[in-house]
């Protein structure tokens, strides 16, 4: 027995003298860190001595160069140029060169004007940075609240779509009518609308940096946001008709009783009120993004306002959603009860209601929100002019320039955040100019060769109309001489008959006298004679009606020469600008085509980049939580080894007091 109380004495001693080891140990590591932090204190201690020597030095320098400057430069003269003139001049002092200083003065220093209010205005204001820090973390706390109401109004369309098919499928076994299968179909595409809505607001808040200036005028981004949320408040327009219809529907059902009929009513019209609500609420935002897009005095007039009218419109949509869900949980209450609803129409049922209730605690939230921030919203940024004493709005300090300039400023940091598109070779830039002189040479060469055309193709038309009026003419000439001809062929003929008539009837009267015979020849003759008088005569009315034919033709060919004559102007006029249009039409497409590569180049680039950029947040991500568990490995080992040193210490202490009553004992 004695043995083996021996035993355990000595393990316990060995136990007893590796602590006691190990603790001297950390004793002497802790007197070592002790050692050299009391040597770095002492080495701190003199550097803080040394510069506060320095400093007074410093100082009384200062006050020096301040009473020679106030001596020669007057009054005017402040702290403030007496600190910019030190910083400038200290290392002339340091070579006793201090004639210079007034020559820093005047060549250094020509603007000198902060003892002008005025001329203060003018100046860049700074910022409060805390109050843009705050900005950010609400602005932060509005996109996760936004990310809420986001998913709980799409879970709410989402469901409405599935209740309408099961109520009017299974429930009422018909089809759906053309109406409620268009409502289905619309209130599908609410992932599409909510979602534009989500990534706008995120992009306007990954927009913000710790450079900007935390402001409606200053921020680009907030704009789209306004324009996705006014395309949901369309969409909740074109739903509300039919939501108008699928209610009116339900009510014609046999099963719907004059109580239920009631809450569908009461549920549309809180609904409607609903609808209403939002564009009350998508107006002031839109309000608040054309202040932000560059429009003046909104900002200043009524910024508070808006904010005001943005509050009463979120505390009127938490209320518009709470009688929504009371008024859809009574009806609910009420259809249960009915014995044609079916298990899945119940199930729909409960997790509508779980929407709409997870849709009042976010407009809660937002309500909460907007209420608790409304007068930090309010109040503008603390901004300070230099120069000026009062802390207090910019347009309130500053000149209207400065909101001029602010302006001039976003824009231009705007346009910076655009991708810069990529530079043109300089041989390719050599050779499309070559081209394009080459284009224009050719152009004014072209165009030069379509006028000569133009114009001789003017004269072959005035010729070839010159020689169709002649022939016309001839033609007609030629008609009227062959109608001549026949009516002279008419009367010789008429002539030949009567002297054919004659010569018979002096052939019978052979035995009558001389004188008969003669007389009957001379009266032949006389009646011979007429047809060349009759010629004669239509010979003077051929001349005379040929000569008013040629007038009155001269004058038809005079006008319709000059008409043509215009007429083919026009024409050579609008062939030409046809020619110098196609030119330009060739040379613009060229153009285009060359964009058109680009802009290939410029997606395959960006497609390369955001692959790049999502690898590197990949591997950050993995980093991130390499880190993380490491870190948690740590402390659960750090804690391990405190337990241990714990146990060990009491351990120790047992082991001294047993020895100690082991002692007594003996």
């Amino acid at each position: 027995m004695a043995a083996k109380e021996t035993k355990n004495s000595t393990d316990y001693q060995k136990i007893l003298d590796e602590a006691n080891e190990k603790h001297r140990m950390v004793v002497e590591k802790l007197n070592e860190e002790r050692a050299m932090l009391e040597a770095r204190l002492h080495k701190t201690e003199e550097e803080l001595r040394h510069a506060s020597l320095k400093a007074e030095k410093s100082h009384q320098q200062l006050k020096l160069l301040h009473k020679e400057m106030t001596s020669r430069y007057g009054e005017d003269y402040d702290d403030e140029e007496a600190i910019v003139i030190f910083h400038g001049a200290i290392f002339i002092l340091q070579l006793s060169y201090h004639n210079n200083v007034s020559k820093v003065v005047t060549e250094k220093l020509p603007f000198n004007d902060t003892s002008i209010r005025e001329f203060n205005k003018l100046n860049v204001p700074t910022y409060d940075r805390k109050h843009q820090v705050k900005a950010k973390e609400l602005i932060c706390q509005a996109v996760e609240l936004l990310h809420e109401l986001v998913t709980a109004m799409s879970n709410f369309h989402t469901y409405t779509e599935q209740r309408l098919k099961i109520v009017f499928v299974e429930s009422n076994q018909q089809q759906l009518s053309p109406a409620t299968q268009k409502f289905c179909d619309y209130l599908h595409e609410n992932a599409a609308v909510l979602r534009s809505v989500n990534e706008s607001f995120n992009s306007f808040y990954n927009s913000i940096k710790t450079d900007y200036l935390i402001s409606m005028e200053t921020i680009p981004g907030f704009h789209e946001f306004s324009e996705a949320f006014h395309k949901y408040n369309n969409y909740l327009k074109k739903l509300l008709p039919y939501y108008v219809l699928s209610t009116s529907e339900e009510c014609k059902a046999s099963t719907c009783s004059s109580t239920l009929e009631a809450y569908n009513k009461a549920l549309l019209h809180s609904l409607t009120k609903l609808i209403t609500t939002f564009n009350k609420i998508g107006s002031h935002i839109g309000a608040l993004a054309s202040a932000s897009s560059g429009s003046e005095g909104i900002l200043s007039a009524n910024y508070s306002s808006l904010l005001t009218l943005l509050n009463t419109s979120c505390q009127e949509l938490h209320e518009c959603v709470k009688v929504l869900s009371s008024h859809f949980q009574s009806k609910v209450s009420l259809e249960h009860q009915l014995p044609t609803v079916t298990q899945t129409l119940k199930r729909t049922d409960e997790c509508l209601v779980s929407s709409l209730v997870s849709l009042v605690t976010v407009t809660a939230k937002i309500a909460k929100f907007m209420n608790n921030n409304l007068e930090f919203f309010s109040t503008k940024s603390g901004i300070k002019s230099r120069g000026l004493t009062t802390t207090t709005g910019s347009e309130m300090t500053s000149s209207p320039a400065v909101v001029e300039f602010r302006h001039h400023a976003t824009d231009y940091m705007a346009k910076l955040i655009k991708p810069r598109p990529e530079s043109i070779p300089y041989k390719m830039a050599l050779y499309n100019h070559k081209v394009l002189v080459s284009s224009t040479e050719s152009k004014d060469s072209l165009e030069k060769q379509i006028s000569v055309t133009n114009e001789r193709i003017s004269k072959l038309e005035q010729d070839k109309e010159h020689w169709m009026l002649e022939s016309r003419l001839l033609q007609v000439k030629y008609e009227r001489e062959s109608k001549k001809v026949q009516a002279l062929q008419q009367e010789l003929n008429k002539a030949l008959e009567k002297d054919s008539a004659n010569f018979v009837s002096g052939a019978a009267s052979l035995s009558d006298e001389t004188d008969s015979a003669s007389s009957s020849l001379t009266s032949h003759s006389y009646e011979v004679a007429p047809p060349p008088s009759d010629l004669g005569a239509l010979e003077a009315l051929k001349l005379e009606e040929s000569a008013e034919d040629v007038a009155r033709e001269t004058l038809i060919k005079n006008h319709f020469t000059q008409r043509i004559a215009e007429l083919t102007s026009k024409v050579q006029f609008t062939e030409s600008k046809a020619a110098s249009t196609n030119v330009e039409c060739r040379a613009l497409y060229r153009r285009m085509k060359q964009i058109e590569t680009v802009k290939q180049e410029l997606a395959k680039s960006l497609k390369i980049a955001t692959a790049k950029v999502s690898q590197l947040e990949d591997e950050v991500e993995t980093i991130k939580r390499s880190y993380e568990t490491q870190l948690s490995m740590m402390s659960d080992h750090l804690c391990g080894m405190n337990e241990k040193l714990t146990s060990q210490q009491d351990k120790i202490e047992a082991l001294k007091s047993g020895k100690a009553k082991k002692g007594k004992q003996r």
